[in-house]
């Protein structure tokens, strides 16, 4: 068995997964928060529910997914997680849907609210950049993390705690070919994520900040036909909307029973928070640019914030 730490989490597994941190390089001892082992995840434990489809079945208690051709997963009680691979299955498959759907839903079981998002830590504050799969959320993040002054804590999932502290995540970011080539970025230090996905692991160990950061900004980030960058602050109903559009897998929300805690957290967080809107165009723009316009306007709202 190894032993990782992940969101505060302690993760004992059968199946190695070098992207997080190890236990050896982290804080915290004793029983594992979660454990990951090999053996039948059978879909006829889980209880009948109204969430489910051919591919999978959720209830709060006992969860079933199935990637088809790659491996089904049974999650119990929030604290285990059985892996049964299809014969010849890669490990880095099987550890990509285990960090993008297992894990997610075991955060989400501990009342854990995670948007779709990575973030960073800036002076005292943490920020969180919200945007949906492919709209470049991570090739903004390495942009500002190309400043010595910004840390790293997380990529495609923000996590909070009820405090509404965003909770590390492990050190690497997730970038196609051409955004480490535009950012010029070391191609001797990145690692394939799944040999069948066009997508590479960015180590972050040396901008790695592994101690909880309070989220104060948000930037919802939204590539759209304008030729510039529009920055609209968010207020009111809106920031809860905006906020609820991009809660981490909905469907794991709902199937969790988790819908009414989700709105309060979203009223919450959006009450606490700076949120801004942020319209950029698609395509023929430089991302050293879009980053510095970025930092800027956070510059200002940190100081707002102190």
């Amino acid at each position: 068995m190894h032993t990782y730490f992940a969101y505060q989490f302690m993760i004992s597994s059968e199946l190695p997964l070098p992207e997080l941190c190890s236990i050896d390089d982290s804080i915290g001892e004793g029983h594992p928060h979660l454990s990951i082992v090999f053996g039948q995840a059978r879909r006829e434990n889980v209880p009948h529910t109204d969430i489910q489809s051919l591919y999978y079945q959720i209830e709060p208690e006992f969860c079933w997914f199935e990637v088809p051709n790659i491996t089904c997963f049974l999650i119990k009680h929030g604290r285990q997680i059985i892996i049964e691979p299809f014969p010849g299955v890669d490990e880095d498959s099987l550890r990509l849907f285990l960090y993008t759907i297992c894990l997610p839903l075991v955060l989400i079981y501990h009342d854990y609210f995670l948007l779709h998002g990575g973030a960073i830590h800036s002076g005292e504050e943490g920020v969180a950049f919200l945007s949906h799969f492919g709209q470049g959320k991570s090739t903004l993040l390495a942009s500002l993390l190309k400043q010595s002054h910004f840390r790293f804590l997380s990529d495609d999932i923000c996590v909070l705690n009820q405090d509404g502290l965003i909770l590390p995540g492990f050190p690497a970011l997730q970038l196609r070919k051409d955004a480490i080539i535009k950012l010029d970025i070391d191609q001797t230090t990145v690692k394939l994520i799944r040999p069948t996905l066009q997508k590479w692991y960015i180590p972050t160990h040396q901008a790695f900040y592994s101690a909880p950061s309070m989220l104060k900004i948000i930037y919802i980030v939204d590539p759209t036909n304008r030729a510039d960058v529009l920055m609209t602050p968010l207020v009111g109903l809106k920031k809860i909307q905006y906020l609820k559009k991009y809660t981490y897998h909905s469907l794991l929300v709902k199937g969790l029973g988790k819908d009414r805690l989700y709105f309060h957290q979203c009223a919450i967080l959006a009450a606490r928070t700076s949120v801004t809107y942020v319209e950029r165009p698609k395509q023929g723009f430089r991302w050293d640019e879009f980053a510095h316009l970025i930092e800027q306007d956070l510059q200002d709202k940190v100081l707002e914030c102190q």
